[in-house]
């Protein structure tokens, strides 16, 4: 199954659409975009869910440029948003780091007492 990262411009193409059908026409533009750079037909090519919600949250509105990882089985092409290695491991602490890094601050943040 090979995949592809795509970075897709949908800014060109949005400006130039109203605002009340710029959502629509750019899921519609993603995938014609798809399609170009996957040698595959439009009908074959499918958006994730969670692509399509940063699409309805994000992309129409702002316009920025949209990375994708496109993996293609069986001549269908399956678009997701890409997500780097580190991206993806995020640091977890667990509750009684957090506890001891409080401490410490709090510590930190304690005056001296006066003398003299």
């Amino acid at each position: 199954m090979p995949s592809k990262v795509l970075t897709i411009n949908i800014r060109k193409y949005l400006v130039k659409q109203p605002r009340t059908k710029r959502l629509r026409k750019a899921s519609r533009y993603l995938k014609e975009r798809i399609a170009h750079y996957t040698k595959t037909e439009m009908q074959n090519v499918r958006i994730s869910g969670e692509l399509n919600n940063l699409m309805v949250k994000y992309y129409s509105i702002k316009m920025k440029p949209v990375k994708v990882s496109v993996s293609i089985d069986a001549g269908i092409a399956t678009a997701s948003p890409f997500e780097s290695t580190q991206a993806r491991k995020p640091t977890q602490t667990t509750n009684a780091e957090k506890t001891k890094d409080k401490g410490a601050t709090q510590q930190q943040k304690q005056k001296p007492a006066k003398t003299g």
